[in-house]
């Protein structure tokens, strides 16, 4: 039986890891990049995490799945609600049907398939809302013992170094669920991380001196360096233990130096007004913040 491993770093760049894989810090990856094939792939257009990785999932692309984004505007309306994916025909689909096992982990923007839809384990990944989350009940147990957590932190400004402790911690736990399962009997396990995509959206001026908001912070990049050195000791040890191994991510990333708030220039001209203070929209404000806050300090290293 021949095991395949897909292993999806969401948003990483080689511009990224490339300083540390040639200063030797992520050895596997430089392995992996000499004994194996890599190379720049195009995304999907756009190239977001939706659509790409539902794309990826069902080999088909973003207008005939009909999604652009995470959100689709409501019709005849300012409102937004969250895009609906069809996944048939989806890989786990074409696997049960060749009598196959699959188990699918994390992948973001998946919901539970139907008991008929696939022959192996799944576990949704974040982005969508969180109820039932897996299809075993063992996986279940595994994931409550391990402490493995679904949802995506958010990050405070002034607390970037929790943070980035508490994606380091989280990553860990993945990645111990991800081990335990590899000596199950399976043919392909897809699992991807999220986080990666986190740190390059809230952390890229902490790396890229050309930033307009560059910030020195030597801190910081010690522990993105951490959380990629972590990641490539996971690799080496899938690697070991299947018989061909994909890393791949859905899009790439790069600077970001100037925005335009269109909002915000309208104000400035005099062609919008702001409404005043909306107490229940701050009360919402705030009771996010606090439910945030009261969840990050609870880091326990594994």
């Amino acid at each position: 039986m021949t095991k395949i491993v897909v292993i999806g770093l969401d948003g990483c760049s080689w511009s990224l890891l490339n300083p540390w894989i040639q200063s030797g810090d992520l050895p596997n990856f430089n392995f992996f990049m000499k004994k194996g094939t890599f190379g720049k792939f195009k995304s999907t257009y756009p190239p977001f995490t939706v659509p790409a990785w539902p794309c990826i999932l069902t080999s088909k692309n973003p207008e005939t799945l009909n999604i652009y984004s995470f959100t689709r505007r409501d019709k005849h309306s300012y409102g937004v609600s969250t895009v609906k994916v069809s996944y048939d025909g989806a890989i786990w689909e074409i696997l049960k049907k060749a009598n196959r096992r699959c188990y699918i982990i994390n992948i973001p923007f998946t919901v539970l398939p139907k008991e008929n839809e696939i022959n192996g384990i799944f576990v949704i990944g974040p982005i969508m809302k969180i109820g039932k989350y897996t299809n075993d009940e063992r996986i279940k147990n595994l994931i409550e013992d391990i402490g493995y957590q679904l949802d995506v932190p958010l990050l405070e400004r002034g607390r970037e170094i929790l943070y980035l402790k508490n994606i380091i911690n989280r990553s860990k736990k993945q990645f111990l669920l991800v081990e335990k399962l590899l000596d199950d009997k399976w043919e392909l396990l897809f699992y991807v991380n999220f986080l990666t995509d986190q740190i390059s959206h809230n952390f890229w001026k902490f790396l890229d001196k050309n930033h307009p908001d560059f910030i020195k912070d030597d801190r910081i990049v010690i522990l993105i360096r951490k959380f990629y050195k972590i990641v490539d000791e996971f690799l080496g040890k899938v690697a070991k233990k299947s018989d061909i191994l994909f890393i791949i991510s859905d899009h790439g990333f790069g600077p970001l130096y100037y925005d335009l708030s269109l909002n915000y220039w309208l104000a400035l001209k005099g062609f919008l007004k702001f409404k005043k203070y909306n107490l229940v929209a701050q009360v919402k404000y705030r009771l996010i913040k606090l439910i945030n806050f009261l969840r990050t300090p609870l880091i326990k290293p594994i």
